[in-house]
């Protein structure tokens, strides 16, 4: 095999043109990638914190009820308590007035349990809007809530 000029301009060619590909194909193609990946790592990480967010909102909710019916509990030992010791006729009162509380306090329990879930709800789908535009990148709302399945989450 002889070594000529064609040779040489053939094989400077040849790296020149893998050169030029590289700094202008390759390496933009590189950087694409990258950035690509970065973005969804974010957003996964951003699915995350909000998954966080929304567990923690769910336990404070949880603890507030649970806190709720201990205080309504409490009311209604400590009524019974105050009826017993005030004698028959006082007895009577007492208990009627305990009835009233523990309704009222059974009220207030669900009352507050239905405005947490609620709220639980809306933050449900306010997470679920706020995660799929950061995972679609556009801004999407969600129309049709599934409350069911909300419900079912949530129990």
């Amino acid at each position: 095999m002889e070594f000529n000029a064609t040779f040489f301009v053939t094989a400077i060619s040849f790296i020149v043109f893998t050169f030029i590909m590289n700094k202008i194909f390759y390496a933009p193609l590189t950087k694409v990638i990258d950035e690509r990946e970065d973005f969804i790592n974010k957003t996964v990480a951003e699915a995350k914190d909000s998954t966080s967010q929304a567990e923690n909102l769910l336990k404070n909710k949880e603890e507030t009820l649970s806190a709720t019916v201990e205080k309504s509990r409490k009311i209604v030992t400590s009524a019974a308590e105050k009826a017993s010791s005030d004698g028959e006729v006082l007895t009577d009162e007492a208990k009627r007035q305990a009835r009233l509380k523990i309704e009222d306090g059974k009220i207030n329990v669900t009352k507050e349990k239905e405005a947490a879930q609620n709220e639980l709800k809306s933050k449900v789908k306010d997470l679920a809007e706020i995660i799929a535009s950061k995972v679609l990148q556009s801004e999407t709302r969600i129309e049709n809530v599934d409350n069911e399945l909300i419900d079912r989450i949530l129990v």
